[in-house]
């Protein structure tokens, strides 16, 4: 069951919100995943 499952189970008024840090945060490490993969591969 995924967090946001639990939360509206528990946490009935409960909103789902992101903010922006955590969005940055987020895309830095998918683009970083991407970038290793990347370099590993030699493209």
């Amino acid at each position: 069951m995924c967090h946001s499952a639990v939360s509206q189970k528990i946490i009935f008024n409960a909103h789902i919100i992101a903010d922006h840090v955590h969005v940055v945060v987020q895309a830095y490490r998918a683009l970083q995943k991407i970038r290793i993969r990347v370099m590993n591969t030699g493209l």
